[in-house]
């Protein structure tokens, strides 16, 4: 959303606020997508089952370098189309896929407390598991889990 905005500083805003605004709102669309690059590879690695674990990572990971070799090109967005929309439209195409990518993760199953699949009748049925009752328990709107190899009582030992 930071990078979709950057159209309305180039559009509203005078040259000297445009910009420090502009690179602001950049580096903010940045960190968000570094943030998310960090937590795709764990949540990818939960939805694959475990004996297609090292495959379906290495194809998401190759699919995700597809981003990488197109990206230059929609940085030169800007010297196709003229005016102050061409400024800012290279941020715009990234802000936008990102949202669309945002938007999708949606459909993906929580797995939070949840058995993870390790065959492939097991991903089939993922979002249909049974969550894992001996070691979560719910308290409201937040989900503990018990560590059952540590006990309090470990502790007056020391």
């Amino acid at each position: 959303l930071a990078c979709i905005s950057t159209i309305f500083t180039v559009l509203y805003l005078e040259k000297r606020h445009q910009i420090y605004s502009t690179v602001i709102l950049a580096m903010l669309g940045k960190i968000g997508a570094a943030a998310a690059f960090a937590v795709i590879y764990v949540w990818s690695a939960e939805l694959y089952p475990t004996v297609v674990r090292n495959v379906g990572m290495g194809a998401s990971s190759s699919c995700a370098r597809i981003g990488g070799m197109v990206s230059p090109y929609i940085a030169d967005l800007s010297t196709l189309v003229d005016g102050h929309f061409g400024q800012a439209l290279p941020l715009v195409v990234f802000g936008a896929s990102s949202v669309i990518a945002g938007l999708l993760s949606l459909i993906l199953p929580e797995t939070l407390g949840a058995n993870l699949p390790e065959t492939i009748e097991d991903g089939k049925a993922f979002p249909n598991h049974e969550k894992k009752s001996a070691k979560y328990q719910e308290n409201g709107s937040s989900i503990t889990m018990n560590n059952e190899a540590f006990s309090p009582e470990d502790c007056t030992k020391f």
